[in-house]
């Protein structure tokens, strides 16, 4: 029988890591905000702020030293002491990505601890818990995002030479645009789920909303509605596209899209009101391009084309009129940075990943939030350099890594069933709804 989302969470199995819902919550919440680089607009002048990050790496590397020093810590709990290095390392690296030159040990660190906290909680925690537990913290940074605007507005306010902007407890007005463009998937998700209040989340979804408008972040505006649109076009259909089609499509789209973007910049440029050069891109786009083509295969160097002394980063600025922090196009920055060879090995891993997690999944909505959050991903990185942001690489890792508790060690036959069922299209059964 085809699962659904009323099935309970299966009974562990022998030998399965021991289950702290509690402990992985927490270390999930604390790796989101440290991935979404809240607070930093804060933690970058208060003495505070900077007492919370450089001790939070302190307490990150005791941990590591007392788990490698002690072996009955690695022999007995090496699953709650990583847990706990990660919740109290991620702050930090976030921090620290957002201030130091991005060279690539920086870079490297980052993205190997948000995946590592991402394969985790994938690992213990259920699928509506993930959910549920990323957009509560989510909404909560949304929130106090708003409180900051009405209090503190010297620091919640962005004023570029465009629009008048809330940016909240980040930096930028385009990272709180892509916190609240991830919260409406999610709510979303969670009001396709079975046996949930949707009042609350109906108030959450018009609180990111507000947040999204007020945040003039367009490219994150515009993949929510891609996003939310993916959603409904697959609660339409009456059988989903089977996990190898629609990963495909997904993959195939991304690549053909951004590639286009030159092509497609002035008609976008158009749609979104902006100047025809899509805001300076497009010059961006033909300078990084020819950068790009002079190191083909390998690039110039992962996380360190951008940093404030790498040559070509200089070169790059040189030529436009505007300081560039990114190229403003996550597959051509990839290439930039890994070549071509990077960039087809991590579209490579990105496709094995979403087909092993779509042909996992256990309900017809866990299969539907995984292609919006990945079509969400994927489209905010067609104008912004978002692939490798904190936050986006945390998302992907948490909801596409295909260790969960109904994937991994084949819990059920149920999921047997269902992995054999990957290679062609799904048959979900109906899912009841219900009040709580």
């Amino acid at each position: 029988m085809a699962p659904t989302d009323k099935n309970a969470a299966p009974a562990p199995c022998e030998n399965e890591a021991p289950n702290n819902p509690l402990i992985l919550r927490t270390a999930l919440v604390i790796a989101v905000i440290g991935a979404s680089g809240a607070f930093q607009a804060y933690t970058q002048k208060t003495a505070l702020g900077s007492l919370l990050v450089h001790g939070s790496a302190v307490l990150s590397a005791t941990i590591a030293l007392v788990y490698f020093l002690d072996r009955r810590y690695s022999r007995n709990a090496s699953w709650p002491v990583f847990t706990l290095l990660i919740a109290a390392g991620v702050p930090a690296t976030s921090w620290y990505w957002s201030t130091l030159p991005r060279n690539s040990v920086v870079a490297g660190i980052v993205i190997v601890c948000l995946a590592i906290t991402g394969i985790m909680v994938a690992r213990e925690l259920t699928f509506p818990v993930r959910v549920r537990t990323v957009a509560v913290t989510l909404l909560v940074l949304l929130v106090l995002s708003l409180m900051v605007v009405v209090l503190d507005p010297s620091t919640g306010i962005d004023v570029d030479t465009r629009a008048v902007a809330y940016r909240g407890i980040f930096t930028h007005k385009n990272t709180l645009g892509r916190m609240a463009a991830i919260e409406v998937v999610l709510v979303a998700v969670m009001l396709m789920l079975p046996d949930v209040k949707r009042i609350p989340w109906l108030a959450a979804l018009a609180v990111a909303g507000i947040v999204l408008f007020e945040a003039r972040s367009q490219t994150s505006l515009v993949a929510a509605g891609i996003a939310l649109a993916t959603v409904l076009a697959l609660k339409c259909l009456r059988r989903t596209p089977n996990a190898r089609l629609a990963s495909t499509v997904i993959i195939g789209l991304y690549i053909g899209v951004s590639g286009a973007m030159k092509v497609l910049g002035p008609d976008v440029a158009a749609l979104l009101s902006r100047d025809v050069t899509l805001t300076g891109r497009l010059h961006l786009w033909t300078v990084s391009e020819y950068y790009a083509e002079q190191r083909l295969l390998l690039g110039w160097g992962f996380g360190s084309v951008w940093a404030p002394d790498s040559v070509v980063g200089q070169m790059i600025r040189s030529k436009l009129s505007f300081p560039a922090t990114s190229a403003h196009n996550g597959m051509l920055d990839i290439r930039l940075q890994i070549g071509w060879i990077g960039f087809l090995l991590l579209l490579a891993g990105y496709y094995l990943l979403l087909n092993t997690a779509l042909g996992r999944a256990r309900s017809r909505t866990e299969y539907i939030a995984v292609v919006a959050i990945m079509v969400l991903v994927f489209s905010m990185d067609l104008t912004e350099s978002t692939l490798f942001f904190g936050a986006m690489w945390l998302i992907a890792w948490v909801f596409l890594a295909p260790y969960g508790p109904s994937t991994h060690r084949s819990h059920t036959a149920g999921n047997a069933e269902l992995s054999i069922c990957s290679g062609r299209a799904y048959g979900f059964a109906p899912e009841r709804r219900g009040g709580q």
